[in-house]
């Protein structure tokens, strides 16, 4: 598997920890709403446990991503329709705010 960047595109590892992160806030969203009250003493088995093995996931993912973010060059960015870009730009403010 090759990780450089391209000038074109951002490398398979970048773009896989992109989409595994998009995946595992979604998974952990629907998880969050569907899980029983949770209270200081829950023990965390069934959804709660899902819930924080997702969780640890994706800060690890995080982690892994700002790390190799360090050692990679970006890409130059290509032209992309003004609708696509803010579309982009809405759903990436939409899950930071989650």
């Amino acid at each position: 598997m090759t990780v450089s960047a391209t000038d074109r595109r951002y490398d398979r590892l970048s773009r896989l920890l992109h989409w595994a992160l998009g995946v595992l806030s979604v998974v952990q969203f629907v998880i969050g709403w569907t899980m029983p009250h949770v209270g200081r003493n829950t023990v965390p088995v069934g959804l709660v446990g899902a819930h924080v093995t997702v969780g640890v996931l994706i800060v690890l993912l995080v982690a892994v991503r700002l790390v190799w973010s360090l050692f990679r060059r970006a890409p130059a960015p290509r032209p992309v329709a003004t609708v696509t870009t803010r579309l982009s730009s809405v759903v990436h403010g939409l899950l930071y705010l989650g």
